[in-house]
């Protein structure tokens, strides 16, 4: 399955948001804390690798799969998502210190994914920005003849 079109993209983040957050609820009243919160951080993840793998911009090719490290399209939306990420994140961790936090575990389990998904968002950006320069000295190694020294 690959989502390409934007209308799809926020079909999935509502449906499989309300999914989540329908487990998460359920698994609160059904289940014992811990395993309430392995199934909460399971389910997020599951959503966000699906989301990953399947979501194409418009001028990826949609029957390959992705590289395992590309999270995004685009450089800029990656870095856009890793620093909203690292934002969460940082309130989360704000949050356990100052013990406003109803559940220590939660926080720090979520200040984890966070730390995870912000690392791998940036870090496949930057890996894309690298990969447009190269391709950008390449190109201009052909058309030119010249050098590697691209003008800016």
């Amino acid at each position: 399955m690959r989502i390409a079109r934007t209308s799809g993209k926020v079909a999935y983040i509502l449906v499989g948001g309300f999914i989540a957050i329908v487990v998460t609820f359920a698994g609160a009243f059904l289940l014992p804390r811990l395993a309430e919160l392995i199934l909460g951080t399971a389910v997020q993840l599951v959503f966000f690798l699906v989301a990953v793998r399947s979501f194409r911009g418009g001028y990826e090719p949609v029957q390959p799969p992705r590289p395992w490290w590309r999270m995004t399209a685009r450089p800029m939306a990656g870095f856009i998502l890793g620093v909203l990420f690292a934002l969460d994140t940082a309130y989360r961790v704000l949050d356990s210190i100052s013990g406003h936090s109803y559940v220590l575990a939660t926080s720090l389990t979520a200040g984890i994914e966070g730390i995870l998904l912000t690392a791998f968002y940036i870090g496949s950006s930057i890996r894309l920005l690298r990969i447009a320069d190269r391709e950008r000295r390449e190109d201009w190694t052909q058309r030119t003849g010249l050098g590697a020294d691209v003008p800016s």
